[in-house]
């Protein structure tokens, strides 16, 4: 017998005597397409599945990279649940155009916090269907304001079909959102 209960802030199974990648589990609404327990559970991945822990201290930059690797090699969701990331700045560059999703608990609830106040802090090439949604983003920078010429508190460059959607941005290095040669972001 399989337990499985999902819901949008966790997902827990329990089995006996198989393991997930053996267990089916076919939704509970028609037009359900079955799969592995395995392959549901890492439709959404966390954060704290690659070892984060959110206390606003810890240096949680391995973490945050690997969750965004992982989303962007599989089309997962990431979610990163309450709590604050203190993050370093994040370069990456995407090879694939594999939509994917990293998803807060709420602006008043998940924060991403830079490590480096003098910094863009999510400097991201590629990125193509790519979704940041309900959370806050502290980018740190308590210096004076300056002219932006390049940089920002998040960058997006050679992007398509992107969206943000319920973000707070906060302590903004030269500006809070920079996009490069884009394609249909939506800013919700």
């Amino acid at each position: 017998d399989v337990v499985l209960a999902i819901g949008f802030n966790y997902i827990e199974a329990v089995a006996s005597s198989s393991d997930a990648a053996n267990t089916n589990y076919t939704p509970p609404f028609s037009g359900a397409v079955s799969t592995t327990v395995k392959n549901k559970l890492a439709q959404t991945v966390s954060i704290k599945d690659f070892g984060a822990i959110g206390d606003g201290t810890t240096d949680d930059s391995s973490a945050f990279t690997a969750l965004v690797t992982y989303c962007a090699a599989t089309g997962a969701t990431g979610w990163i649940p309450a709590g604050t990331y203190s993050i370093s700045p994040s370069s990456i560059t995407f090879s694939s155009n594999t939509p994917f999703r990293i998803v807060g608990d709420g602006v008043d609830s998940t924060t991403l916090k830079n490590r480096n106040t003098a910094s863009s802090f999510i400097y991201w090439t590629n990125p193509n269907g790519v979704s940041i949604e309900n959370l806050s983003i502290d980018g740190a920078y308590t210096g004076s304001p300056s002219t932006p010429v390049s940089g920002g508190t998040v960058v997006f460059v050679n992007s398509s079909n992107n969206k943000f959607a319920n973000l707070k941005i906060s302590n903004i290095y030269r500006v809070a959102l920079m996009i490069y040669n884009d394609h249909q972001t939506t800013l919700t």
